[in-house]
């Protein structure tokens, strides 16, 4: 998992740095290195971001309707 930028960039990076987190978890008895916990630190945030983003609300859209069944004059 160790690469030269700690910051995830988008959502397929930041699941696949947890998938990864998880396997070395399970290889290594829970311990990562400083890089490694760096790097999953930056996946969390990103997804809590993601989701934050997700979960805001939408700014109102205001329509007008009209009813094509009456002609104007």
């Amino acid at each position: 998992m160790a690469q030269d930028k700690s910051n995830v960039q988008n959502l397929g990076e930041a699941i696949s740095v947890l998938v990864q987190a998880v396997n070395i978890a399970q290889s290594k008895g829970g311990v990562y290195s400083f890089s490694d916990a760096a790097k999953i630190n930056s996946a969390l945030n990103f997804i809590e971001e993601v989701s934050a983003q997700a979960q805001a609300p939408k700014a109102e859209v205001e329509t007008e309707e009209t009813d094509k069944s009456v002609e104007e004059k």
